[in-house]
């Protein structure tokens, strides 16, 4: 039973009465449903024998993707009764694995580690000297591609810039990204997903989560991703059906700029820190109150 923004509500409502007739069932849930009470309580009156956590690591405000209602999932947990726990991901370095069992209360989880290296993905860099270069690259790379291929670019900009690019050099491709109305983005998830749609999808790491497409050819990376755990999620959408796919990133030296943009804006300056504790020391001094800002 899936419950999500992309079921209709006739069917959402047909899967909540199953769910509270008691029968056995999977239900498909995300985080976000799971903070509703009546939800919850529709679930621990049926009866929950396990739980599952996909893409774990967005439980974590280091991993690759935060959200904060992965959050939330520890709270349901418990009110569940706590039934046993699987959670699983991709890449989990050791302060992700930690946020992951405190966040969910499993402190005393097994933990299962099946290693990074997949011997069918080839992996490869080509630098590019410019733009106009890297372009070229890529329309070069897809004129040649041999299956379903996705690429990823840092921006909503970028992703719609080389739509029209590719559009003009006569290869047919769709768009994802976060500004698109939930409509156009199903369209585009679902022609990938089928046989028959377009299999060139240009994207931003909103499309991520739900992407499970066993023969992904190629997955190429237009700019250099914000992590190391967001290259190997990324990357490894290629070739989930064991068959060699190919793994590009087209590197420009210039492109670093447009991550330590985001990094830039992801944490306060010096003087703005400076700034919010004049403020707080000022203000606790009209109260006649003491604080201590060395920490």
């Amino acid at each position: 039973l899936r419950l999500d923004s992309t079921v209709a509500a006739a069917q959402q409502r047909s899967a909540l009465a199953i769910i509270r007739s008691g029968k056995p069932c999977i239900v498909f849930s995300t985080p976000e449903r799971l903070m509703s009470s009546s939800f919850r309580q529709d679930l621990k009156q049926a009866g929950v024998s396990l739980v599952v956590v996909d893409e774990a690591h967005c439980i974590s405000q280091w991993g690759h993707d935060f959200r904060p209602a992965y959050l939330s999932l520890g709270d349901a947990i418990e009110f569940l009764g706590r039934p046993p726990v699987l959670a699983l991901t991709a890449t989990a370095p050791p302060s992700v694995r930690a946020d992951i069992k405190r966040e969910l209360g499993i402190g005393q989880a097994t933990l299962v580690d099946t290693g990074l290296e997949r011997k069918n993905l080839h992996y490869r860099v080509k630098q590019c000297s410019s733009e106009l270069a890297k372009e070229k690259a890529l329309i070069a790379e897809l004129a040649g591609a041999v299956g379903p291929t996705i690429v990823y670019a840092a921006t909503i900009k970028i992703v719609e810039h080389l739509g029209a690019l590719l559009h003009d050099a006569g290869i047919t491709c769709n768009t994802y990204h976060g500004r698109l109305t939930s409509k156009e983005r199903d369209h585009a998830h679902t022609q990938f997903m089928s046989p028959e749609g377009a299999q060139i999808i240009i994207a931003t790491n909103a499309f991520g989560l739900g992407v499970d497409k066993p023969d992904v050819r190629a997955v190429i990376h237009y700019n250099v991703p914000g992590s190391l755990e967001s290259y190997y999620q990324e990357a490894g959408r290629a070739g989930r059906d064991g068959l060699p796919a190919e793994c590009l990133l087209l590197y420009r030296s210039a492109d670093r700029r447009i991550q330590d943009f985001f990094l830039g804006g992801r944490y306060p300056s010096k003087e703005q820190a400076e700034q919010v504790a004049d403020s707080l020391l000022r203000l606790f001094k009209d109260k006649g109150e003491a604080i201590d800002l060395r920490s």
